[in-house]
């Protein structure tokens, strides 16, 4: 009783330092990502003509769709309902990553490790300021997880539609939880038939719920993945590429340089959203991990979850050649899972240099989380704000960058796709005579300069590394005044 006590309390702390760590993280004033204009767009458009004008600016829309309608029902803007969710998401992630740490160790001294530990991951902490689904995902994931190895556990009916109904709730945000769901049951070989059966009515009604919306999406897509013909023919393209790069000398270790490439590409990303001395201390973690007397369920789905998520993203690479970390924070998650323990045994050693260096790391950790490194983008919001607070409403602007565009709030804003990063095309009067105005983002190290008689330049404003947003009044020439 006791413990269920402790670890009621321990999921408040939890819950409340997430929030204040989500509160710190936007004191950073850095814009959202670029894919995050692209999910509010969806919202709005969704909000004005429905699902299916929404699945034409992303087709994979259901992130969008809920931020629209819980704006609605909230009576508060996109931008920060998402933000809204972020923290929802968040507080979900740090309490389910305590939960299955108390699946691996009873300890609740382990569990306060694994908040330490998950509170100040770099790689999330830097997410949470970003407008992305993967938050959902990352969610979702972990609490399908839980759910899992207390179905290994104890067999249970609820513990199995627990489980299914996660998965597919992360499905809802990447479409990449339906391979857990389907493949999950054949690796741990625990009650097939009943879990399948389970899966197959849970299908059915979601099938019933969202059939409007099925020929829409990335379903197509995820097909693809199933496909073995695909991937002969792209190894056989990527072979003849590689070969071609390679020359003469070359050509006969083709495969092995592809293959280590990848692996290469694959290794480092990994490494560099762990942390290296997350990974040192997870090897430790191994190397003893006869110490721990972990469950064995607990391990079988674990190694189930880390096999089928590495298979996906190995599929992954190989077909688009690329990974980034936001893809790769699943596996990482299932690594870090292991940390406390390390943390924990590290620590009973009773050595002063053992515990200094813990303490210095988690410092480094938060460092890391919470510190302003490299180039602000912070003047991209005073830009944008200054727009919005110097012109009328009506104003039309033309820019090359689309956080300018989406930070300005004008209805008359332009962002092709074919002019980012090239603010030369607007010396041409015939590109942005149409407009008000024009915002141009230039990097540093562009020595070009605007000339063009229409243009005045009204504000500008630079970051920490000299990059500029120029904003410029344009004057229609007098052949359009007199159109």
């Amino acid at each position: 009783m006791f413990r269920k006590h402790e670890q009621h309390r321990l999921i408040f702390i939890a819950i409340a330092l997430n929030m204040l760590v989500s509160f710190i993280v936007t004191l950073k004033h850095q814009p959202i990502s670029v894919d995050g204009i692209l999910y509010l767009k969806s919202a709005k458009v969704y909000l004005e003509l429905g699902i299916g004008a929404a699945t034409k600016i992303y087709p994979w829309p259901f992130y969008s769709i809920l931020i629209g309608i819980l704006s609605k029902i909230l009576h508060l803007s996109l931008l920060h309902t998402a933000i809204l969710l972020n923290v929802i998401f968040s507080s979900i992630i740090v309490v389910y990553f305590v939960l299955l740490t108390s699946t691996i160790s009873a300890n609740i001294k382990n569990q306060y490790w694994a908040l330490a530990i998950i509170l100040l991951c770099p790689f999330l902490n830097h997410e949470r300021i970003n407008i992305l689904r993967d938050m959902g995902y990352y969610a979702f994931f972990l609490v399908s997880l839980y759910y899992f190895i207390r179905f290994l556990e104890l067999n249970s009916n609820r513990q199995a539609i627990l489980w299914q109904i996660s998965l597919i709730i992360a499905t809802v945000f990447r479409i990449e939880g339906l391979f857990l769901y389907f493949f999950s049951p054949i690796i741990t070989k625990r009650n097939i038939f009943k879990l399948y059966s389970i899966a197959f009515i849970l299908i059915i009604l979601t099938v019933i719920f969202f059939h409007s919306i099925l020929h829409y999406g990335r379903i197509p897509e995820l097909l693809g993945y199933f496909n073995p013909i695909s991937y002969i023919q792209e190894f056989k393209s990527r072979i003849a590429q590689q070969k071609l790069t390679l020359g003469t000398i070359g050509q006969d270790n083709a495969l092995q340089y592809m293959l280590g490439g990848l692996a290469a590409i694959f290794i480092s990303n990994f490494i560099q959203c762990l942390g290296v001395i997350s990974a040192l201390i997870v090897i430790y973690c191994f190397i003893n991990i006869k110490k721990f007397s972990i469950p064995h369920y607990v391990l079988s789905g674990i190694i189930c979850y880390v096999f089928i998520v590495f298979v996906v993203l190995g599929c992954f690479v190989f077909k688009q050649f690329f990974i980034t970390e936001r893809y790769l924070f699943p596996l990482v998650v299932l690594f870090m899972l292991f940390i406390p323990l390390g943390l924990s045994l590290l620590w009973k050693e009773n050595k002063i240099i053992y515990k200094i260096g813990i303490l210095l790391y988690l410092t480094l950790n938060a460092v890391s989380s919470f510190g302003q490194f490299g180039t602000s983008k912070s003047f991209i919001i005073d830009a944008g704000k200054w727009i919005s607070d110097n012109t009328s409403e009506s104003a039309t602007l033309f820019t090359n960058d689309p956080l300018i565009a989406f930070y300005s709030q004008r209805n008359g804003t332009e962002y092709p796709k074919n002019f980012k990063n090239n603010h030369l095309q607007m010396n041409k009067p015939t590109t942005a005579v149409s407009y008000n105005y024009a915002a141009l983002r230039i990097k540093h190290d562009d020595q070009r300069n605007i000339i063009n008689d229409n243009f005045t330049l009204l504000k500008s404003f630079s970051n920490n590394k000299n990059d500029k947003i120029l904003i410029y009044s344009i004057d229609k020439p007098a052949r359009m005044e007199r159109q």
